[in-house]
Formats: C-alpha cells, sequence, structure tokens
C-alpha cells in the first residue's frame, strides 16, 4: 500500500491546529512507572540500537529518584507544543497503518542519546568522524553533514525504529522519516560524539540556537545536559593543557627547517 506523505504531513499539520479533544488527564509518571510492573517509556525491541532493562532502570531511577516531580513535565511555556508534537507524530503512524505509538517523554527517551548510550556509542563515535570528513569535503554545516552520513548507512532509520519500537517499510519510512533528526546537543561549535542525540525534529528548530535554554535543560534532564558538556570540555581542556605543557611541539612548530 503506497501512501501520500505530503497528505499525510499536511492532514498531521491541519490535526494540530484544531483543538485537542478533552480527555482524562494521565497518571503521574511516578504512578505510570509502578503500574502492573509495567513502563510507560519502554518500547519493543527491534534492532541492534534498542532499549534493554539496565537502560530503563537507570532512566526510571533518574526520572523517579533523582528529579523533583514537577521535572518529569515540560514546562509551562512549552508545553502545548510538546502536545501537539506528540500529537503529530502519532497521527503520521496511524495514517501509515503503524500500531506503536510516541510518547513525548521529558525527560527525553534514554534511547535519543545515541553519544552516550552503551549500544550506540561506538557508532557515534564512526559517525562523527564520517561526518567531519564529510563537511571537509562539502559545503555542508556539520549537523546535516551527520544526518547525510547516518541516512546513507541506515543508521539513522534504525536509530529511528528503536527509539518508536518498530520496524517500518520504505513508504512509511518516508512518512516518519522528517519527523525526527539527529543533532549535536548545544550546537555543532562544540560538537563531540558523545553530544550526539536523536530527537524531534521540530524541537531542533524550538531550541535552535540553545533557545529557551530552561525549558532545554527540562526536557533534556539538567544532570545529562551537565553530563554532556562535561563530555565536550574534557578533549579541548586536555588538548589545551598539553599545548602549554612545553612537553608537545605546537603545530607548525617544524616550519622552515
Amino acid at each position: 500500500m503506497r501512501f501520500n506523505v505530503m497528505a499525510i504531513r499536511e492532514q498531521a499539520a491541519s490535526a494540530m491546529r484544531r483543538p485537542a479533544p478533552r480527555a482524562a488527564a494521565p497518571p503521574p509518571p511516578r504512578a505510570a512507572a509502578a503500574r502492573a510492573g509495567g513502563r510507560a517509556f519502554s518500547v519493543a525491541g527491534v534492532n541492534e540500537y534498542s532499549g534493554f532493562d539496565l537502560l530503563y532502570d537507570a532512566y526510571d531511577k533518574y526520572s523517579t529518584d533523582y528529579l523533583k516531580e514537577t521535572h518529569t513535565k515540560a514546562t509551562a511555556a512549552t508545553a502545548s507544543f510538546f502536545e501537539e508534537e506528540e500529537r503529530m507524530q502519532n497521527f503520521t503512524l496511524r495514517a501509515c497503518d503503524i500500531s506503536a505509538k510516541y510518547k513525548c517523554l521529558v525527560p527525553m527517551h534514554p534511547l535519543g542519546f545515541i553519544g552516550l548510550n552503551a549500544k550506540t556509542k561506538v557508532k557515534a563515535l564512526d559517525l562523527y568522524k564520517a561526518a567531519v570528513t564529510r563537511q571537509a569535503g562539502e559545503a555542508v554545516e556539520l549537523g546535516d553533514a551527520l544526518n547525510l552520513v547516518a541516512e546513507e548507512r541506515g543508521d539513522f532509520k534504525k536509530f529511528v525504529e528503536a527509539r518508536l519500537g518498530v520496524n517500518l517499510d520504505a513508504t512509511a519510512w518516508e512518512a516518519v522519516k522528517p519527523n525526527w533528526r539527529l543533532d549535536f546537543l548545544y550546537g555543532p561549535n562544540v560538537a563531540c560524539p558523545a553530544s550526539i542525540i536523536l530527537w524531534e525534529a521540530t524541537f531542533s528548530i524550538l531550541f535552535e540556537n540553545n533557545s529557551q535554554d530552561a525549558a532545554l535543560k527540562r526536557y533534556i534532564g539538567a544532570a545529562r545536559a551537565q553530563f554532556v558538556v562535561l563530555e565536550q570540555r574534557i578533549p579541548q581542556q586536555r588538548d589545551t593543557c598539553k599545548a602549554k605543557s612545553g612537553l608537545v611541539p605546537p603545530p607548525g612548530w617544524d616550519a622552515g627547517l
């Protein structure tokens, strides 16, 4: 069965403009996680990048033990935006006859941290190196180069499938793909493999240039954002220290010899 991808996107946008039907309020995150031994944030395993028990245990502990309950919800300024994103994502999935449901979690779903997760961090390093090479050879921004390389190698599709917990055929993938993007948290100027995240494409625009910093930290999770920043700074600080140590010749030291 073939789908008109543009029509699906237009219908989703139209649905987002209509008032959402009133529904019973969902249970608080703590209640949802504890209910009947299930996890509201776990998704089916579909490929080598899928979630696993230890990852979900860590997310569960982080969101219930280390965060105030108010920090497991979007900020007041962005709450309606997050609700519309969830509606649009699920509209697209239903239009493609996909039974899986997308949940816009706060803090961000653990499978979004491509550069830090045990199953994806080695791949993140590989993609980062390839993106830097691609950027050097073409007039393309580093984040765009990352997405191009990841899609060409088939990893982008697998990341999204793992996040949604469903395998997507070619037609469904064309409809779902525009909803997602790989980015460097805090931008390409401080890019490193650990900062690679998979998130909703509209959030890439919402938080562009690190705007709405409080809302961004709420979505990412303040401790996680801090951890990524440390991963970004440590190599830079190490290289700076090495250059000033007097033990390693600076670049160009042998010019003219």
